[in-house]
């Protein structure tokens, strides 16, 4: 029988998909597993690739790209295994680092998903956890407070400045680049939320975890690699304001009225701010104008679209 399987969502991510399945067959030898990838309509020849090389691998195609949460429910549907490893397609694992996710979450049993250690290519450790968002560290991040207290939790918890990455424990989100994820908890927990087309999916599903009484851990006993920002970096405004869209999903479908409007001012005033800044700063540095109008009109850009949008949230 099938123990654990692998569900790589992927888009035009061809010679970093092909690494990350290499590293899946080379690393995964103790366990009877299944690798399904589910491709967003890529055009690279990511599909084909796979197929031609890996023939045992199963590879479903879609008609058009339908998100990162949508692509993972599919290929939930149609695994077999206990354990479901939901993995990005820009990541690495390498050594025993599965064998030992598979046994820490065989060890156990309350743990309904899990995060390990993630670095990026250049060995640097990646933030891969979050605090559950609030008024207050949200507003903290926006006056820039988390930056200036970056050991305090008080003033840093949302990005969890203050937190030591060398530990294994109870974490309230794992951002979405690697999951481990305990199948029999999705018969409460329910499917990813297919209303968050990237992003915002992790914070939901975490804390949906978390409310029916799983638990969620970052595992600092396992490494993976994470080559990340690949997409967004050809679109940075695009992916930025998608990852608005997506916070608003969650605030809206998580927290209370009052709580909305005043994350809504907060985001705006968050925008302003560093639109402003950035405007300012370009007075007193000549040599960098050209790129600081650039960052300025990044996040005037990003202002606008609130502006323009945000109504059509509170029909969600």
């Amino acid at each position: 029988m099938i123990s654990v399987s692998f569900i790589i969502p992927s888009w035009n991510a061809k010679e970093y998909l092909l690494k990350c399945i290499d590293s899946i067959v080379n690393n995964c030898t103790q366990y009877k597993y299944e690798i399904i990838i589910v491709d967003n309509c890529s055009s690279d020849g990511s599909a084909e690739a796979v197929s031609k090389k890996f023939q045992e691998i199963q590879v479903i195609n879609l008609e058009k790209n339908l998100g990162f949460a949508k692509a993972c429910n599919i290929g939930i549907k149609k695994s077999k295994g206990d354990l479901l490893f939901i993995v990005n397609s820009d990541t690495e694992v390498f050594q025993e680092n599965i064998t030992k996710m598979i046994k820490y979450m065989k060890k156990n049993s309350d743990v309904g998903i899990l995060g390990p250690r993630v670095q990026g290519a250049d060995g640097r450790i990646q933030r891969s956890y979050m605090r559950t968002p609030t008024v207050w560290n949200q507003l903290c991040r926006t006056l820039f407070l988390d930056k200036m207290t970056k050991k305090s939790k008080f003033f840093g918890g949302y990005l969890m400045k203050d937190f030591c990455n060398d530990i294994t424990t109870t974490v309230d989100i794992i951002n979405g680049c690697f999951w481990v994820v305990r199948k029999v908890a999705l018969k409460t927990v329910g499917l990813l939320d297919e209303r968050f087309f990237i992003y915002g999916e992790d914070m939901d599903w975490c804390l949906r975890f978390r409310q029916k009484g799983w638990k969620v851990v970052y595992f600092s006993g396992a490494n993976i690699i994470h080559y990340g920002g690949m997409s967004s970096a050809n679109a940075p405004l695009k992916f930025y304001i998608e990852m608005q869209k997506a916070n608003l999903v969650f605030w809206i479908k998580h927290k209370n009225k009052l709580e909305v409007y005043l994350y809504v001012c907060i985001q705006l005033l968050h925008m302003f701010i560093r639109c402003a800044g950035y405007r300012i700063i370009a007075i007193f540095k000549n040599k960098e104008k050209k790129s600081l109008y650039k960052k300025s009109r990044f996040y005037l850009e990003t202002l606008n679209w609130y502006l323009n949008e945000i109504k059509y949230f509170y029909e969600i």
